[in-house]
């Protein structure tokens, strides 16, 4: 057992990145209803923090998954898809991401 005043010590550290991100283009799927309307509403915190970390970005709102992923479908393999909503907007695109094996952020 710890002494209560013993504080835990980390195993290691982790070294600081050079370039916080990879020079890509991104596809935001954003859902507007995931989460009773959140996913919208904290949009505009994540806009900022991609735009102040330089991260080339193009918004996408589609109203269902077949949808989004027609429109991921006709842009370029490079491009990487960020879904912003919930579980259900991530499964929506699990058959257009297993087709082209394009990169996903959560």
């Amino acid at each position: 057992m710890r002494d209560a005043d013993q504080k835990i010590q980390p195993r290691a550290t982790l070294a600081p990145m050079t370039t916080p991100f990879p020079q890509r283009r991104y596809a935001v799927m954003l859902n507007a209803q995931a989460g009773r309307g959140l996913a919208l509403r904290e949009w505009p915190q994540l806009e900022q923090a991609m735009q102040a970390r330089g991260m080339a970005y193009q918004l996408i709102s589609a109203s269902s998954g077949p949808e989004a992923c027609a429109v991921l479908a006709g842009l370029s393999p490079d491009v990487a898809a960020l879904a912003v909503g919930g579980d259900g907007t991530a499964h929506g695109l699990l058959p257009e991401l297993t087709r082209s094996g394009r990169a996903l952020g959560l």
